[in-house]
Order: C-alpha cells, then structure tokens, then sequence
C-alpha cells in the first residue's frame, strides 16, 4: 500500500515536470536540467566504459542517459540510474536529485524495477493506487 502510494507520488511528479516544461515560456540557451534515473537498463550495465565514482552502480559512458546529455546540453546533468536499483532503491535514493529546475526526468527500467502486487498476488497498476 506504501509502495503504490509512493509509485502515484512519482508518476504525479512526472506528470507535473512534464506540464511545467510544456506550458513554460521560450526555451533558454541550455536545456533544463537533466537527471537519469532507473535500475541497470539506464545505467548502461553491460556496455562498458564505466564511470569511476565509487559506487557499484555500473554508469557507463555509453548508457543512453550521458549520450542524450551529450547531444541535448542540458543546463546541468545528474546520472543517478544505479545497476540493481528497485522501485525502493528508486524512490529512497536517486529522488533526490530532482528539483525545480529538472526536465522530464527518464525512469528506464529493465528487470529491477517492478509494477508492486496486491495481496492476492496480481499485479497492480499504478494508476489505481
């Protein structure tokens, strides 16, 4: 119940960035800021060329988040996808990074991060939470 509380407290924020970018005034110089989060899908588990920052979190270089920050210049870039990442790991730990100044954040996902299910063992869809 927490969980799914928690999935429609970010799918709402997602929404609220998404209207924010639309209906906001002319674009600036940079784009908006941009931070990536997710599970091993967009950290780039697999593709090599890993970032150094300590973490076992497999960021790579190559994952499509640093790619599409590399084309787009957005204002600022916060790469917070971490490999193994659950929908807990998600909402606890990489959140954070979003504020007022955050695009569209991405939330790609690959095996880790799961649609929650009901007592009964079915899956739950989150707009019925």
């Amino acid at each position: 119940m927490r969980l799914t509380r928690s999935l429609t407290a970010l799918l709402a924020l997602a929404l609220a960035l998404v209207a924010a970018m639309v209906f906001t005034g002319p674009a600036q110089a940079a784009g908006p800021a941009y931070v990536a989060l997710g599970d091993s899908y967009s950290s780039g588990n697999g593709a090599g060329s890993y970032i150094s920052d300590g973490t076992d979190c497999h960021r790579s270089n190559n994952a499509y988040a640093p790619l599409y920050a590399g084309q787009h210049s957005p204002s600022s870039f916060t790469f917070a996808a971490c490999s193994g990442a659950t929908t807990t790991d998600v909402i606890a730990s990489q959140l954070g990074a979003l504020n007022a100044s955050t695009g569209a954040p991405p939330l790609m996902s690959g095996a880790s991060i799961r649609v929650p299910r009901s007592r009964s063992g079915r899956r739950t869809s989150i707009a019925s939470a």
